[in-house]
């Protein structure tokens, strides 16, 4: 019997670094969410609008991913110095 991985986004984007021929360094949540910002204000500032507005829900749970999934890491393996 074959299982799949269960796996959170951050450790499937790991894994698929560490895949590649010679993975290199991938950018982290924080410098992903600041090109994001970047983008965005870029965008806003050329005149282009977004065809959404963002709901306090939806930006909550974008804040609350990250700590969701820290949560599960404790969970499952217990407590352990981050590396």
């Amino acid at each position: 019997m074959v299982l799949p991985d269960l796996l959170t986004r951050t450790e499937w984007y790991e894994r698929l670094r560490l895949s590649q021929d010679t993975p290199g360094e991938w950018l982290t949540v924080f410098d992903r969410e600041v090109l994001l910002q970047a983008g965005a204000h870029e965008a806003i500032t050329d005149g282009i609008l977004p065809p959404f507005h963002l709901r306090p829900a939806l930006v909550g749970e974008m804040l609350l991913e990250p700590l969701a999934v820290e949560v599960s890491r404790v969970i499952r393996g217990g407590l352990r110095h981050p590396a």
